[in-house]
């Protein structure tokens, strides 16, 4: 099967289009996920920290209501998935957990499932170590995020190629297939055997070029055509010429 010209350039267009924009998709996906993950490990510092340092009081006095007042409110972080507070024994003190409906309830072993996403922090006042406090995130909603930012990321990139493959598909009709089309249209009626037939040389790219040479070739051709047909017409003259001498000197002998 032979395929013209232009849908061999618009097939390597569209290749290479494809192949630069999935490059840039799969850079920009590593990008998004080392961002959002970058993002929930700083989460995960941070609530490590303030919750260190906000339990050290109520672990100290033993005060539950106040350690669970701060859970509360670091939970609030959807990403958040289990917040653990133990004292130096291991023991737990208190706790929170979310449910398979993503609801909080109070720590029970049974219902947790340990996450990759955990820090342990120690807390201590004035030296002490009174026991830790266990964080534990999700990264759930960050895929989630990571998803619908690759589905708006695949529209944008499948709206760039239309666009880009458009525009390209365009400019190689404009500036190189329909003129080799017309110049082929040009050499057809020539070799049909009209060499009068003009030829565009007015651009100055490759095209230009060419059909530059193949206005030379036609001239050459022209001329050589035109040469040798007077060449014919001087032998053909000469012919009359010879035939009238021999008829002339073949008249006397006739006379005799």
């Amino acid at each position: 099967m032979k395929f013209s010209l232009s849908i061999k350039i618009n097939a390597i267009i569209i290749l290479v289009t494809t192949m630069i924009l999935l490059f840039f998709g799969a850079y920009e996906w590593v990008q998004t996920k080392a961002k959002l993950t970058d993002e929930l490990n700083l989460s995960l510092e941070n609530s490590s920290q303030r919750l260190a340092d906000s339990l050290a009081y109520p672990i100290w006095t033993v005060n539950k209501s106040s350690m669970k007042e701060f859970i509360e409110v670091e939970m609030r972080n959807e990403d958040m998935y289990a917040v653990i507070v133990r004292n130096s024994l291991y023991d737990v003190l208190a706790g929170q957990v979310r449910d398979a409906n993503w609801q909080l309830t109070d720590f029970n072993q049974k219902n947790f499932i340990s996450t990759p996403l955990s820090k342990i922090s120690p807390i201590i006042r004035e030296n002490e170590n009174l026991g830790t406090v266990e964080i534990y995130l999700t990264d759930k909603f960050m895929n989630q995020q990571l998803s619908q930012n690759i589905s708006n990321l695949f529209i944008r990139l499948i709206v760039m190629l239309l666009l880009i493959v458009i525009t390209l598909a365009t400019l190689v009709q404009v500036t190189i297939t329909h003129p080799l089309k017309q110049l082929t249209e040009v050499f057809d009626i020539i070799a049909g055997g009209n060499l009068d037939q003009p030829i565009d040389v007015s651009r100055t790219d490759e095209i230009g070029q060419l059909a530059k040479s193949f206005a030379y070739l036609r001239d050459e051709i022209r001329n050589k055509i035109s040469s040798l047909n007077e060449e014919i017409q001087e032998r053909q003259h000469a012919e009359v010429e010879l035939k009238w001498a021999l008829l002339m000197m073949a008249m006397p002998l006739r006379l005799v």
